[in-house]
């Protein structure tokens, strides 16, 4: 997400380029973890479209998406959609994979159990609030949190939809719905943890 950040501050598009399934419904800069460990990510920017080039950012997002998917295979990522609204450029795109989310922006994800993150080094040190539907429970450390559930974590305080139910999130984070966690502004934690089932 941080490749696009800085890309969405140079342009601006009016166009509306749409894929199928690659959206989702969000007002800050998020990823959406979908079963199979497809990924769409979402980049809210603000912008001044008087400053800014629609066609030089179109053509910008194009040429690096085409670049990316000759290096790996076709359609490793894909453009979902890029709006301007309300002084907010969004812009959505599709991962087949965590490891494509990871090497196309920069940024680090991890998509899996709870088990198989501990085997990749994340230690869990912190505590987790529980969820219950919208509300928040008690803090909770991992060993008393199932480790069969599914984790993602994000070194991003972004936020969160899975296609599950959250059942765990780091302290860095708020709860919308069962399915979404928004992030904290003011939150110091360095990883964004949701567990859910």
């Amino acid at each position: 997400m941080k490749k696009f950040k800085g890309l969405l501050l140079i342009g601006v598009i009016a166009l509306m380029l749409v894929g199928c399934g690659k959206t989702f419904d969000t007002d800050e800069s998020a990823v959406y973890v979908k079963k199979g460990g497809k990924i769409i990510g979402a980049s809210v920017e603000e912008f001044d479209e008087s400053k800014y080039d629609k066609d030089e950012l179109s053509v910008f997002i194009d040429k690096a998406i085409d670049e990316y998917n000759k290096e790996h295979s076709s359609g490793s990522v894909s453009l979902g959609k890029l709006t301007v609204e309300n002084n907010k450029a969004t812009l959505f795109l599709a991962y087949e994979s965590p490891s494509d989310y990871t090497e196309f922006n920069g940024e680090e994800i991890f998509v899996g159990t709870i088990v198989d993150a501990m085997a990749a080094g994340y230690d869990f040190n912190e505590l987790y609030y529980a969820v219950k539907g919208t509300e928040l429970g008690d803090l909770t450390s991992i060993d008393k949190i199932d480790d069969d559930l599914k984790v993602v974590i994000l070194k991003e305080h972004i936020g969160v939809k899975v296609d599950g139910t959250i059942k765990y999130i780091s302290s860095n984070l708020k709860i919308k719905d069962k399915k979404t966690a928004k992030a904290k502004k003011d939150a110091s934690t360095e990883y964004t943890v949701v567990i859910y089932k």
